[in-house]
């Protein structure tokens, strides 16, 4: 949340619960919780389905809890909502 707040320092920015869900994501990510942080990026896209880069997220997770069939649906999820994924 901190590190969104210094990014957008105006007073009229706006975060969505989902915004901080991806920051959550991350934090944990980078604690090495995977486990935690897939959690916090399904919970942001269900928050928000338009959100592409939960999408991906989530797939990465699961990609390195080893949850491949997972990871790849939603993987391929992303990459129709959005073709330039894969590039």
């Amino acid at each position: 949340a901190l590190e969104l707040l210094d990014l957008n320092p105006e007073e009229d920015c706006s975060y969505t619960h989902a915004d901080f869900m991806m920051v959550a994501g991350h934090a944990c990510w980078e604690d090495g919780d995977i486990e935690a942080a897939q959690r916090f990026y399904r919970q942001a896209y269900e928050i928000d389905i338009a959100r592409i880069d939960a999408l991906v997220a989530q797939g990465v997770a699961l990609f390195h809890l080893c949850r491949f069939t997972a990871a790849a649906h939603f993987l391929e999820l992303a990459s129709v909502e959005d073709p330039q994924i894969g590039e």
